[in-house]
């Protein structure tokens, strides 16, 4: 077997141009990891926000609802539901009975209803890459009467964490334009001795 041998675009390069483009490395693969953390901790932070914010309100339309899904009356449910055009997110909201029939509907975007599935027996959520859902049973004298379902959008989520992104690049830019306006006062002070040093050898050797 071969060894390796080291790219003639590293060897060629000065001392200063290897310390540069070390430095240039170690920058990047610090700037890529600190980016996937960020955007990773920021996804579950803002993702769990959204969830607790759509289980309340399903909770408190459900709450409501109650009465409405004892007597079947849509005008009442779709009226408690219409608070749901308050929060931005929300693209659809449902009152179920428990034998699947939709009992009223919210739609931010009419006509663009999705298709339901069976009726969640329990208080469960869905997180997909565009939507988040939750589903939250409404008891009556702890007879379980229907379902709220809610189905938000997750734009809003994704823009906030690009915007932390955009906040961390700046301040990492700054950072490292300080940094190699530093690297290139510690790269003189390197270098110079190491010039000296070989103009030194070279005298010596002739």
């Amino acid at each position: 077997t071969m060894a390796r041998r080291t790219p003639p675009w590293i060897t060629d390069r000065s001392i200063a141009g290897k310390l540069t483009l070390i430095a240039l490395a170690t920058a990047g693969i610090a700037m890529a990891l600190a980016t996937l953390l960020i955007a990773g901790a920021s996804y579950i932070y803002y993702r769990n926000d959204l969830l607790t914010r759509l289980n309340t309100q399903a909770r408190i339309i459900g709450e409501n609802s109650a009465a409405a899904l004892v007597f079947r009356d849509a005008r009442n449910a779709r009226e408690i539901l219409s608070a749901l055009r308050l929060t931005p997110e929300i693209d659809e909201g449902v009152v179920r009975t428990m034998d699947g029939k939709v009992l009223a509907r919210y739609q931010r975007d009419a006509g663009a209803s999705t298709a339901l599935g069976p009726v969640p027996r329990y208080e469960t959520y869905r997180i997909g890459l565009s939507h988040a859902e939750v589903a939250y049973p409404v008891l009556v004298n702890s007879e379980k009467r229907g379902v709220i379902q809610i189905r938000a959008s997750l734009s809003a989520l994704y823009s906030r964490v690009l915007a932390q992104l955009a906040m961390v690049w700046s301040v990492a830019l700054v950072a490292l334009v300080a940094a190699f306006a530093l690297l290139a006062r510690l790269r003189r002070l390197i270098t110079a001795p190491l010039a000296r040093l070989v103009a030194v050898i070279e005298e010596v050797s002739r």
